[in-house]
């Protein structure tokens, strides 16, 4: 494994516990910004992107600050699983860029010409678009010493698309809702996101129609010219209040008028997750959502939320792969050579290690 590669499987942020963890995993906060007197990276020559390289790779060397430690990741020198591991840590994305600075965690990084020069981004577990928001305009404000970027009095910051001009900011946070999903309010709550400018859309789909829902939902600004980073900022945090006291309003009734539905999933869910030789991701997040509201109506103990959440990650598919070709796993002797059904393994085993102590207390 390269050096690059090592990088991309730093121990990840999401194993951190988080704020509000029940129904928000994940926060996430991303600025857009252009450099002046360069043409978006689409129009750029290859000495242009490497003297960008240059200017910025200056700009985030903070050597009087030792709590700001990024690593140079150059996208060329990874390996493909290597990209497809930051992919699915949503550090890269389909489009191309030219290099990656990140923290050792993963929670904090900024990618160069991609579409825009600059997109610094950041993650945390749980509800933490203050902390976030902290955390990238000190970063802006500190890049913006050493480099001058592209902005119009009238119009924001210059960006490569119109829904990214402006404030350059996008708010986006990753929730559980099954209570709602459940109780059939998911279109109501839709009509109150997009009310709001947001967009709300489905994480994962069910491959399966009988299986607990998985119930993960990413809600999102759309456009960032409305208001000042302020403004969009409280938009997000009002709508994330409003589905968590939706979720854990409508949670309660359910625990109480639908107990036997409820716990019957929950069961049919630990059974599984225990005896299972063998798991595709979409199963195991079916099987995590029906424990993390099982949970949530204190049907079970002996797991955190922190936990459940982790393995939303921890169970993908490039993760294990990376896995596999990093230790010496035992795998059983019909699927030695059979790396689908080695993933599927390593999958079951790792979630029946997280629900060993699981106990039910009713």
């Amino acid at each position: 494994m390269s050096n690059s590669d090592k990088e991309a499987t730093s121990k990840p942020w999401y194993s951190v516990a988080g704020f509000e963890e029940d129904v928000i995993i994940s926060s996430r906060l991303r600025i857009c910004r252009n450099l002046s007197d360069f043409m978006f990276p689409q129009k750029l020559q290859s000495d242009e992107i490497e003297r960008i390289r240059g200017l910025l790779l200056e700009a985030v060397n903070f050597e009087n600050d030792k709590n700001i430690n990024f690593n140079f990741v150059d996208v060329k020198e990874l390996s493909d699983q290597g990209k497809m591991i930051l992919m699915e840590r949503n550090i890269l994305s389909v489009e191309n860029c030219d290099c990656v600075f990140m923290s050792e965690n993963g929670n904090f990084f900024c990618r160069v010409c991609e579409t825009d020069h600059v997109k610094l981004a950041a993650y945390q577990s749980g509800l933490s678009f203050q902390e976030l928001f902290e955390k990238v305009y000190f970063i802006d404000e500190k890049m913006q010493e050493k480099v001058q970027y592209a902005a119009n009095f009238d119009f924001g910051y210059t960006n490569s698309t119109l829904e990214n001009t402006g404030t350059g900011l996008k708010c986006s946070f990753v929730c559980h809702i099954p209570a709602i999903v459940f109780s059939n309010s998911l279109e109501e709550v839709a009509k109150v996101v997009t009310e709001h400018n947001l967009q709300i859309k489905s994480s994962f789909q069910n491959k399966y129609q009988h299986d607990f829902p998985i119930a993960l939902f990413e809600i999102s600004n759309e456009y960032c010219q409305k208001g000042t980073e302020f403004d969009q900022l409280a938009e997000i945090i009002s709508i994330a209040s409003f589905i968590l006291k939706t979720e854990r309003k409508i949670r309660t009734k359910l625990a109480d008028n639908s107990k036997t539905v409820i716990l019957n999933f929950v069961k049919q869910s630990y059974a599984k997750g225990v005896s299972s030789l063998l798991l595709e991701y979409n199963e195991s997040l079916s099987l995590i959502s029906a424990l993390k509201f099982g949970l949530q109506c204190n049907f079970i103990t002996g797991i955190e939320e922190s936990t459940l959440n982790s393995l939303i990650y921890k169970l993908k598919q490039n993760h294990l792969e990376c896995l596999t070709q990093s230790y010496n796993f035992e795998f059983e002797k019909d699927i030695q050579h059979n790396r689908i059904l080695q993933i599927q393994r390593l999958r079951a085993v790792i979630l029946q290690e997280a629900i060993e102590k699981i106990q039910f207390s009713c």
